[in-house]
């Protein structure tokens, strides 16, 4: 995987699938040609991640986690030889080794340490800032659960389709009031088609009701109001469900619904998770 494609569920056919493997045919490309992979690094990066920075305003020295950094880690190298501390991770045991290879070719002195792991359940609160590729998907989810792990002054800045470009007729653009944050939050134009969405976790979680023991038989997950719990039955087969405990068999209670299509909050062995609609209208429970 690569920055444009990680964490996806994409239809095939589909626009969005076509320039995924576009992007990933040229990626990598850059992984066989390290030189030629630095060229189309700093074209397509460099002013990108220069503005973003000035966005955060973060400290050097700053611990950073970049979410989906592919193959070719450009973000997470770029920020890493400003002089802050990163950790790249994604989810794709192909690219997380391409990426190691191609941070060693450089033998740079910079702080980078490349994992994998999937978006939506990592824990974020060790990191002064969180930055998440464009085409991370299920994006609200693995915002949201940024966010809920995330300590208090800390900066999440993720990348969106700019409104009425091309990319925002193709890519799914988040608002911070998708994921519960409508105040707060700063945008900026990176480049001609992207933006870069700040927003600063507060002081306190967002509130959640207790959950009440309830049943309900029939049903998909998302069916469910607040409070309500049932028991799984059916799980439909994406990577991203089985990390959040969410299998057959095991009870789940809906402790929020956010608003405008955001996930829903689920409490499932005594753990917070967020869910994206998609996954949820796909989850049979009784």
């Amino acid at each position: 995987m690569n920055e444009m494609d990680e964490y996806r569920v994409p239809e095939q056919g589909s626009s969005i699938c076509r320039i995924a493997r576009l992007t990933k045919t040229i990626e990598d490309m850059g992984s066989r040609w390290p030189r030629l992979a630095l060229i189309y690094s700093e074209w397509l990066y460099g002013d990108v991640v220069d503005k973003e920075l000035a966005l955060a305003d973060l400290r050097v020295g700053s611990s950073i986690l970049h979410v989906g950094c592919g193959s070719l880690p450009f973000t997470a190298l770029l920020l890493a030889k400003k002089g802050f501390i990163v950790t790249a991770v994604d989810n794709d045991p192909v690219a997380v080794d391409a990426a190691q290879r191609f941070v060693d070719y450089y033998e740079t002195d910079a702080d980078i340490t490349i994992q994998i792991a999937e978006g939506a359940s990592l824990d974020a609160s060790s990191y002064d800032a969180v930055w998440v590729s464009l085409n991370v998907a299920p994006k609200e989810m693995v915002l949201f659960s940024l966010l809920d792990s995330m300590r208090s002054g800390a900066k999440l800045i993720y990348r969106n389709p700019q409104e009425k470009r091309m990319l925002g007729s193709l890519y799914r653009r988040v608002l911070p009031g998708h994921i519960g944050h409508d105040a707060g939050h700063k945008t900026l134009p990176t480049d001609g088609v992207k933006e870069a969405v700040l927003i600063k976790k507060g002081c306190s979680s967002i509130e959640v009701s207790q959950p009440t023991a309830t049943s309900t038989g029939g049903y998909v997950l998302d069916d469910l109001a607040a409070d309500q719990t049932a028991r799984v039955m059916q799980v439909p087969d994406y990577p991203v469900i089985p990390p959040l405990g969410i299998r057959p068999g095991k009870l789940v209670t809906v402790q929020c619904r956010h608003p405008f299509g955001g996930p829903l909050v689920l409490e499932v062995e005594g753990r917070r998770v967020a869910l994206a609609r998609e996954f949820a209208r796909e989850i049979l429970v009784a």
